[in-house]
């Protein structure tokens, strides 16, 4: 049996509404993690909490998926650049911007104690700009702040921003080729980082250390458009799988976790784990598996859209 020929850039999937409300509860676990008791009975869902930043690495293979099945299918289109990003701008934008007004308009009026919430006023135009993430490599350290998470939002817009071309000058097979190109490169940037000691924190959130997650997405939406046929889904579940447990054991085994494991090969491991999980997740969807029952339940999806 053959899995339908899906293109993501056209058809709603209801799994991955399910995965991107599965990404939003990771995310909300990790930061809230720290307010729930030490209690014996609670240290196993605190570890799980814990590792939930990695709902962020979900959403770039997301988008990256997504994002390139649209660009493929308007591909060749007289308005192909002026539809993309006018459709991201309105996505996006007003929203992003009307939390960035409020904070920096009600940041003079916030005692003293809470002026560390906010970002410096030298540091403000960056957010304007989508360029947060790059702050650790300017000042050597990146503390913590209200709109702090908009790094990711960064990262992502610095990909829309260049991928469209990408995909526009090439043929597809040649777009799958700089797929794993990118993500390939985004391993041995973090490693030569890691030699030359580079800012930790900068792995974590800087644009050529994290393209991994949307290159491999990006792969993913040139496989589908191709056809997956049994053996291949029963491949891309495997390895899905069988990439978390090595994460899981890589970051267990060692003493100091993701600040070990994850800036070196971690992040890749879990982007190839992640992006074998939307594309098995896409190519399934409707079909009768426990993993889509869960994925396309309503509450799941209601958090996702």
């Amino acid at each position: 049996m053959k899995a339908a020929r899906l293109d993501p850039g056209h058809r709603t999937l209801s799994s991955l509404d399910g995965i991107r409300g599965l990404a939003v509860l990771l995310v909300i676990g990790s930061h809230f993690v720290r307010f729930l008791p030490d209690a014996p009975f609670l240290l196993p869902l605190k570890a799980v909490m814990t590792y939930g930043w990695a709902g962020v690495d979900l959403f770039f293979v997301l988008s990256g998926f997504l994002i390139t099945g649209i660009l493929l299918k308007s591909k060749g289109a007289a308005n192909y650049f002026g539809t993309f990003y006018m459709r991201r701008v309105l996505r996006i934008f007003p929203l992003y911007y009307a939390v960035l007004i409020a904070v920096f308009l009600a940041a003079p009026h916030l005692p003293a104690a809470a002026q560390e919430a906010v970002p410096r006023p030298d540091d403000r135009w960056l957010y304007f700009v989508y360029l947060t993430n790059w702050l650790v490599l300017w000042h050597g350290t990146w503390g913590p702040n209200v709109v702090g998470h908009f790094w990711s939002l960064a990262v992502e817009e610095q990909f829309y921003l260049v991928w469209p071309f990408i995909v526009f000058v090439l043929p597809e097979r040649r777009v799958a080729i700089a797929s794993i190109f990118l993500a390939v490169a985004a391993l041995i940037v973090r490693l030569v980082w890691i030699a030359h000691t580079g800012p930790a924190q900068a792995l974590a959130i800087a644009t050529v250390t994290r393209m991994d997650s949307l290159a491999l997405g990006a792969l993913g939406a040139i496989l589908i458009r191709r056809g997956l046929n049994a053996a291949l889904l029963r491949v891309t579940a495997s390895l899905a799988v069988v990439s978390f447990l090595v994460y899981v054991a890589g970051a267990i085994g060692f003493d100091r976790g993701i600040a070990q494991f994850s800036e070196s090969v971690g992040f890749t491991i879990l982007a190839v784990s992640f992006g074998a999980f939307v594309l098995w997740s896409a190519a399934t969807d409707g079909a009768h598996f426990a993993v889509q029952r869960i994925l396309t339940a309503r509450p799941l999806r209601s958090i996702g859209r």
